[in-house]
């Protein structure tokens, strides 16, 4: 059964055998040769599925929730880039910014992982082993764990 205009196609890969033999690839948009006064199709595949019904759904899936294609390589530090660009001017104050900005110095770990290769460990290990070096005071040059950071915080609660 065909597909309406714009919705993406569903085929099979001829020639080897192969474990995910069906295709689903969408358009993204559409590039134009104003010389040959021709114009061709830009296209991204969304995945290699083992059966027709399985690609269907899941291009069916994408259209109920479109995402950006070309953001699964986008990397940790790019993600965090683009959404405090957004987020931000949103604040009311500068200590809201200066917070999140700290609190990101920490995760320097992750920085260059693509986001879906992040997993819990790697948070957990940000969250275990993180720090950074200090740029200002008497431990300018040293690492500064965030652990010692929160101690002494909760340390100073508890006086409280």
């Amino acid at each position: 059964m065909r597909r309406a205009n714009g919705t993406g196609n569903v085929f099979k890969m001829k020639g080897k055998a192969r474990r995910n033999p069906w295709r689903v690839r969408i358009t993204v948009g559409w590039e134009v040769d104003e010389l040959a006064g021709k114009s061709k199709q830009i296209v991204k595949t969304l995945g290699y599925y083992p059966s027709r019904r399985e690609a269907e759904a899941a291009l069916n899936e994408y259209f109920e929730d479109p995402y950006n294609i070309g953001d699964k390589d986008m990397t940790f530090q790019e993600l965090y880039n683009s959404w405090s660009e957004k987020y931000f001017p949103t604040l009311s104050g500068v200590s809201s910014v200066r917070t999140i900005t700290s609190a990101y110095r920490y995760m320097h770990i992750i920085y260059k992982m693509k986001v879906r290769d992040i997993r819990v460990r790697h948070l957990e290990e940000c969250l275990k082993d993180a720090y950074i070096i200090s740029d200002k005071g008497k431990d300018k040059g040293e690492k500064r764990y965030a652990r010692e950071v929160l101690e002494s915080v909760l340390s100073g609660c508890k006086e409280i």
